[in-house]
């Protein structure tokens, strides 16, 4: 035994020797791996951060080694061990992983503690695991990122231990947030003027946390009564249900608009950063004082019945203030046909908004919106409240709400089937909490593809302030009109809204 150790202190004299022998500068030849089966060796070697070529660093084997180690107990085996020895090869040397990888954990059972009216299946389905899965550290991460999210808890502490039996058993510790709210609010913005509303919110109905939200809003220009319920878990699968009811009455230039509406849904995240829905939606509406314009396209009373489906793709660091990231939007939408109901027509809308900092908490963001719309069948043209329209504080500001676009005899919008805009704004500190924008929209809406080409479009250039607040942004906006319609006199407009324009 005696000569086996001596033998062994030799040759690691001799590789010794010869590492010390590489010349300046001599590099990583191969890599290899031996004892790797759950993960690839392609996945071994990315994470050990060598590629053959690298200049050689003295400890580079053993930074290696742990990287590598630390990958697989990051997979769930904890008791891995990896080995890392080289062979000196002229002017490089060789590396080799020997791993050893040793058995898997497996999550086991959670136990949770602090729930007073809230069930348990709320922690279960939200947990980014399941019993057996293997025993990942970062879905507990991901595990507490759900709950917060959920907005049900104040705190949610999350522990894990292992037992001989190599799992990993789980101790979730939370604590309620008040779950019923009565909720006012009082405000005014430069299109709706005076804005009250007063809702009424059961985060955790019939104790299965279903959420019914009801909500009365009035503004100068329209009120609105809605009644919203969310099953967050429908079939106690991660496909969240939503239902609502709605009724609605608008004041708009050239007619008077009633609507009722009943509307439900599924929606599911596809991805990690991208969601997907489909929605029944059946209107009934009603039009009144319309203008003859109006009138020509738009029935008294009408059905609106329609199928969509939805896609979301959200990667922004921040819901109210992003600095990066994008948003894009798709909505796929289907009136009439089997549905039944007077409106046949299909709608496509594809929004994408970009946010990119530039340089000490500036931000540049641009968005592109574009819709389409066609009525088909027994429909020869879309009623006023199905189209789309531009102009005010979220689109081109400088024009007031819906003042895009072609008018009437009685200068009422009459918005159209097509929608093309863009906005570029730039987005800066000041002080406090008061944070500036300067911007410029532009945008048009028509009837057909060629009349909303970028040389029809109205331009407005300007600049904001925004208060920081924790539901939002206000914002204060001064738009100038650039290529304002003839005999437009004003030439400017102010907008003062809740939250940034896109």
């Amino acid at each position: 035994m005696k000569r086996i150790h001596l033998f062994l202190a030799a040759l690691a004299l001799v590789a010794a020797a010869a590492r010390a022998e590489l010349p300046a500068g001599a590099t990583i030849g191969t890599l290899s791996v031996s004892g790797a089966s759950a993960v690839t060796v392609a996945d071994v070697l990315r994470e050990s951060a060598l590629k053959p070529g690298d200049v050689y660093v003295p400890d580079s084997e053993l930074v290696a080694g742990r990287l590598v180690k630390s990958y697989y107990q990051r997979q769930g085996y904890l008791d891995a061990e990896v080995r890392v020895s080289s062979e000196p090869a002229p002017g490089a040397l060789d590396v080799h992983f020997s791993v050893t990888e040793g058995p898997l954990y497996r999550f086991g059972e959670t136990k949770v503690e602090g729930l007073v009216s809230l069930p348990e299946r709320i922690i279960r389905l939200t947990a980014a695991y399941k019993k057996g899965d293997p025993y990942v550290r970062s879905k507990l991460f991901e595990t507490q990122s759900n709950l917060y999210g959920r907005g049900l808890f104040e705190t949610v502490e999350i522990r894990a231990s292992t037992t001989p039996a190599r799992t990993a058993e789980v101790e979730v510790l939370v604590k309620e947030r008040q779950l019923k709210w009565i909720k006012g609010g009082v405000g005014w913005g430069s299109e709706e003027r005076q804005r009250v509303s007063l809702t009424l919110l059961h985060e955790n109905l019939a104790h299965r946390a279903f959420r019914a939200e009801l909500t009365s809003m009035f503004s100068a220009i329209w009120r609105e009564n809605r009644l919203d319920f969310v099953n967050p878990f429908f079939f106690e699968t991660h496909t969240e249900q939503r239902t609502s009811l709605s009724w609605r009455r608008e004041l708009r230039d050239g007619y008077d608009y009633e609507r009722t509406r009943g509307e439900t849904g599924l929606g599911r995240d596809l991805t990690r950063f991208t969601k997907g829905n489909v929605a029944l939606r059946l209107d009934r509406n009603h039009v009144a004082n319309v203008s003859p314009e109006v009138a020509a396209t738009t029935p008294q009373s009408s059905d609106g019945r329609s199928l969509a489906l939805g896609f979301n793709r959200d990667t922004s660091d921040d819901y109210f203030f992003p600095t990066k990231g994008t948003r894009n939007v798709v909505s796929l939408e289907r009136f009439g046909d089997f549905l039944g109901g007077f409106i046949n027509m299909h709608r496509v809308v594809v929004d994408a908004t970009h946010y990119s900092p530039l340089f000490r908490r500036v931000v540049l963001a641009n968005a592109l919106r574009s819709g389409y719309s066609q009525p088909y069948g027994d429909s020869q043209e879309i009623p006023v409240f199905e189209r789309f329209f531009l102009g005010g504080a979220n689109s081109v500001r400088g024009y007031g709400e819906r003042r895009v676009g072609d008018r009437d005899s009685t200068d009422a919008p009459l918005g159209g089937k097509r929608r093309f805009s863009s906005s570029v704004e730039l987005r800066f500190p000041l002080f406090w909490k008061f944070r500036g924008a300067a911007f410029v929209d532009g945008g048009q809406v028509a009837n057909h593809w060629s009349g909303v080409s970028p040389r029809f479009w109205k331009f407005s250039a300007g600049g904001g302030i925004r208060l920081v607040t924790p539901v939002g942004p206000f914002r204060l906006d001064a738009g100038y009109k650039l290529n304002r319609d003839p005999g437009d006199t004003e030439l400017w407009r102010l907008h003062f809204s809740v939250g940034e324009a896109f």
